[in-house]
């Protein structure tokens, strides 16, 4: 009769049980199913663009209010804002946006901040139309031809 010392014994036992549950988490692998495919992000944008007249020909101007609902009175938002030739975006030198209240003579408290996201493509941040009455946005595009003011009326 062979003589195992206890020690021997258990790295040996230790071995088995790390390859039976090496077979066993393979034959789960095999067994698993798949997950479904995730569909896809509907292509429709869930807010829509609001459209802004430029007098140069063929340049449309879009904007949206990004960070709540509808335009806020009295609290800072964020909006997009995309300049297009045409159907393609276009790229600008510059674009800042400037409040003016036509009724009381005056404009923003704070400066909002510009972004550019991509060509055409831009971020304002820090709008605070912060009294109630007509507003006009006054996005100033800066292109290689000079200044273009699209003006945004918004009645708070």
């Amino acid at each position: 009769m062979r003589h195992v010392s206890v020690s021997s014994f258990l790295v040996r036992f230790g071995v088995l049980l790390v390859l039976a549950a090496g077979f066993a988490c393979q034959s789960d692998v095999a067994k698993q199913v798949p997950p479904a495919p995730v569909e896809p992000a509907p292509a429709e944008e869930t807010v829509s663009w609001n459209e802004a007249t430029s007098d140069v020909p063929a340049r449309k101007v879009q904007w949206r209010v990004i960070d709540h609902d509808e335009v806020p009175r009295n609290e800072a938002f964020s909006m997009e804002v995309r300049v297009l030739s045409g159907e393609s975006p276009t790229s600008l030198q510059r674009l800042d946006l400037k409040g003016w209240m036509p009724d009381h003579g005056h404009g923003f408290v704070q400066d909002p901040s510009v972004s550019t996201l991509d060509i055409g493509h831009y971020r304002v941040d820090g709008v605070l139309l912060h009294m109630r009455g007509t507003w006009e946005l006054r996005l100033q595009l800066f292109d290689a031809n000079g200044l273009d003011v699209v003006v945004i009326e918004l009645e708070l």
